[in-house]
């Protein structure tokens, strides 16, 4: 089901952000999001309109962390 996909990027993202020793503030501001954004997606949080983040959030959120885009979504 896609909420355990989101949920999946949710996971990673968190994952790669505390190996980097960032908070939530830092990733955020560096990638160009609101805290509050970025929390909701390592959440896995539906509350946004369209459901999930964009492809693009996702990719400038691994370009952030220095990481290619198919980490975020890697169930593994």
């Amino acid at each position: 089901m896609i909420e355990d996909k989101v949920k999946i990027i949710g996971v990673n993202i968190l994952y790669y952000r505390k190996m980097k020793r960032w908070t939530q503030e830092e990733l955020a501001r560096n990638a160009g999001i609101s805290k509050s954004y970025l929390s909701q997606i390592e959440r896995g949080s539906f509350e946004k309109q369209d459901g999930c983040a964009s492809f693009s959030t996702m990719c400038r959120i691994a370009d952030t962390l220095g990481i290619p885009v198919e980490k975020l979504i890697s169930d593994k």
